[in-house]
């Protein structure tokens, strides 16, 4: 039977995945213009998905990624994915922008500060809930 630890990695690499992709896909300007009404919503509505997207992928995968000797692993490699899909943009028709990875490294900064705020809201001694779940599972 599987886990709950095997699903939450599930989910974590699944929305990688998707955001990966989407990352990638060019997107047509016009189209987001007529949904968004301006050039500048589209703007802004992208830039803050880099940065939501990073900080929902550092919670998502530090609450998996419970010790630190693996949760520091997701923290290098969440901006290294970053600058690597940025890289890949240009190849893709959409644009390249520095700018995005350094709103990407910001979202994993954002993420671990509400990943630490959740842990000293807990309490740091106390079981984690992952813990407990796969505990109840055995």
């Amino acid at each position: 039977m599987i886990s709950f630890r095997q699903i939450h990695l599930l989910v974590f690499g699944g929305f990688l995945i998707l955001w990966t992709i989407a990352l990638l896909i060019p997107i047509p300007q016009d189209e987001a213009e007529k949904a968004f009404g301006s050039k500048e919503r589209v703007f802004f509505f992208g830039k803050g998905l880099h940065v939501t997207a990073y900080a929902f992928l550092t919670l998502l995968g530090g609450t998996r990624f419970c010790r630190w000797s693996q949760f520091r692993w997701l923290l290098l490699g969440l901006p290294l994915h970053g600058g690597v899909t940025e890289i890949l943009q240009a190849y893709t028709g959409r644009g390249s922008r520095w700018a995005d990875f350094y709103l990407d490294t910001a979202g994993v900064v954002v993420g671990s500060f509400l990943l630490g705020l959740g842990l000293l809201i807990r309490g740091i001694n106390k079981p984690s809930l992952l813990n407990r779940r796969e505990n109840q599972s055995e």
